[in-house]
């Protein structure tokens, strides 16, 4: 009877921390089971733990709901043994649901090795749910396993400062001109990720990864995936998990080396475009007349579990949601047993007519052959289907669909899984690959490997995500690396956007494609005659850019600094025009090449307005850098010529 009582007394006390906002548990399951319960498996309480059986697939899975307090960082550690397989991978994953819509993230990895014990954990950042699960599931379909010693608590991150970051006296406004050339003369700048005359990455004020694009009014426009550095409690940077990425950059270039930013896209989140979604991955967008007007179409993926369209007016945005849910989701016919529902790609053919790709990951056992590969017509609205997804047969796909219109033919590129050891393609594990038909939809045939994994190039090896673009004439290949992630001196798989030029050979191949630092060429001059967004440069350092769209602004402090290519003074300077403002109080250095042009001063509480100032003359082509003090947020610069 009195163990009875005491189990019942453990129930409840489960139940109710199950209820109530968590802000601690612990289990070591020596008791019962403490309200974990099998997904597709069976749970029982074992000498060390809880034994998880009767597997048939990867997900069956140990889970138990929780109820986390929004906004709240969390803990979240498991030990995990294993006695079946010399190793497997596995995964500490949740479950949530949100206005009848259900999302899965993966928050944390391991390799478990045979009789061993691992440890799977995370720091992570509750959102605003209806219902939350935490599962840990992975290894291989019928592999069971023990968790033992599971935490979860409330936790303060403190991040840590980048390496490079120099630390300010208060600025203080000169009294005279001479002072303040003194005062820049003296300043000391801050240290930025991108080496001068490189051309990739292509921006480094903030990560971006899987980049898709679109090219309109002879401007290329290139989405990424705005990765977000995660944290340890200790302030260590941890493995980028993409749980916390909600949010799609957007930039764009006429040049292919200024680029100008047009901020971060508020995709998904309770303060996202999307509200319903959790995550926003790997975009591509797309451009169609609908009934006489120019309409702009992004779609991304709500992590592993669906894909988002968002539409706009404008490639830059503002975007809005015209569905109010995903346009692809597991209850789409054929997609159920997708692995991995992400990673979109879009095409639109010459008779206007849309299709999407989609799909990615392999099932146990099946590499050769994953069958994940999905593509579907797009309704003439683009946020609508025809019919249901068909399977694109793709040998040895792992991720990242792509769709290309070369000549005659239909090209789609994907890359190949980690396992294809022996293929009688020649293929390599982590590579684009292409496949070429006389149909959008296929059926494909093999055409060869295009681009290797990027760590073949840089040393630094990782997920292969591209897009083929066509840019004035020349194909170019798009892709991630990890330099600034490097430059900063940490690691943890956080991306950077890269270009370099891909041949296109007389019989129809394609590649290969060597990944440069340098990466591209300037295809024309920049004008300085013309307002230049204080968004657009070649290269930064310090800088932040606020807002996206038309309310995307350049934030700078003391040290910061921003560098475009190639202005082509042919018609001389007299004055320079700054439109700014500042908060506290600040100044910029206008310099070209080593030259110093003018300097400008905002006393504090200047409002965002324009300031021209005569300047020094210049000719001939050079590059221009401004350089700030104090705080400054900026929109826009310009020259005036002699």
């Amino acid at each position: 009877m009195k163990k009875l009582i005491i189990l019942l007394a453990c129930l409840l006390l489960a139940c109710a921390v199950a209820c109530a906002e968590v802000q601690s548990y612990e289990s070591d399951f020596t008791t019962n089971t403490d309200g974990w319960y099998g997904r597709g498996c069976s749970v029982l309480i074992c000498a060390d733990g809880l034994y998880v059986g009767g597997r048939t697939a990867t997900w069956n899975s140990p889970g138990r709901p929780f109820d986390l307090e929004p906004g709240t960082t969390y803990e979240i550690s498991v030990e995990v043994k294993q006695s079946q397989i010399d190793s497997g991978r596995f995964i500490l994953s949740c479950e949530r649901k949100l206005g009848g819509e259900t999302s899965y993230e993966n928050i944390a990895f391991a390799e478990v090795k045979k009789g061993e014990w691992a440890t799977i954990s995370a720091t992570w950042t509750a959102g605003d749910y209806d219902s939350f699960i935490l599962y840990v599931e992975g290894g291989e379909a019928k592999t069971n396993f023990i968790i033992r010693n599971f935490c979860l608590y409330a936790a303060d991150v403190a991040p840590v400062a980048a390496a490079d970051e120099v630390t300010y006296e208060p600025f203080v406004m000169p009294e005279s001109a001479e002072e303040l050339a003194a005062y820049f003369d003296a300043l000391t700048l801050q240290t930025g990720y991108k080496k001068a005359g490189n051309g990739n990455p292509l921006f480094t004020q903030r990560f971006g990864a899987d980049p898709g694009y679109l090219v309109w009014n002879d401007r290329l426009y290139v989405y990424t995936t705005n990765d977000v550095i995660e944290y340890a409690a200790d302030g260590t940077v941890k493995e980028n998990s993409y749980g916390q990425v909600n949010k799609i950059n957007c930039i764009s270039s006429a040049d292919l080396v200024n680029w100008t930013d047009h901020g971060a896209i508020p995709v998904a989140g309770r303060k996202g475009i999307a509200t319903w979604a959790s995550n926003s991955w790997a975009p591509c967008a797309a451009h169609k007349v609908i009934n006489g007007e120019d309409k702009f179409f992004l779609y991304c993926c709500n992590n592993g579990n669906g894909v988002i369209v968002l539409t706009a007016d404008d490639p830059a945005g503002p975007w809005t949601d015209p569905l109010g849910h995903a346009l692809i989701s597991r209850s789409t016919p054929n997609c159920a047993d997708v692995v991995w529902l992400f990673d979109p790609a879009v095409f639109v053919d010459e008779d206007g007519t849309g299709y999407l790709y989609f799909g990615g990951g392999v099932p146990a056992g099946q590499d050769a052959d994953p069958g994940t590969a999905r593509v579907v017509q797009l309704g003439e609205d683009m946020i609508s289907i025809v019919g249901e997804p068909q399977v694109i047969d793709v040998p040895y796909l792992f991720e990242d669909s792509g769709m290309n219109k070369i000549g005659d033919a239909y090209y789609y590129s994907y890359c190949s899984n980690w396992n294809t050891g022996g293929n009688p393609y020649g293929m390599e594990s982590g590579a684009i690959q292409y496949m070429v038909s006389d149909s959008p939809m296929g059926p494909f045939t093999y055409g060869g490997q295009l681009f290797a994994n990027q760590g073949k190039f840089f040393g630094l090896y990782g997920n292969n995500h591209h897009s083929i673009v066509e840019f004035r004439d020349t194909f170019y290949l798009l892709y991630h690396n990890r330099p600034v992630e490097q430059a900063m001196g940490i690691t943890g798989n956080y991306r950077s956007p890269q270009i370099d030029v891909l041949p296109v050979n007389g019989d129809g191949s394609l590649g290969p494609v060597k990944g440069t630092m340098t990466g591209v060429a300037q295809l024309m001059a920049l004008d300085p005659y013309q307002q230049v967004s204080a968004q657009t440069m070649a290269r930064q350092a310090g800088l932040e850019v606020t807002g996206y769209a038309d309310a995307a602004l350049t934030v700078a402090t003391t040290g910061d600094w921003l560098e475009v290519s190639g202005a082509d003074f042919s018609c001389g300077a007299a004055d320079f025009t700054l439109c700014a403002a500042s908060e506290n109080g600040g100044a910029v250095r206008v310099m070209a090449g080593d030259a110093v042009l003018c300097e400008i001063a905002l006393a504090a509480g200047t409002a965002m307005g324009e300031i021209t100032v005569p300047c020094a003359s210049v000719s001939g082509q050079t590059n221009v850098t401004l350089v700030f003090a104090g705080d400054v947020t900026a929109s826009w610069w310009q020259f005036t010529g002699e």
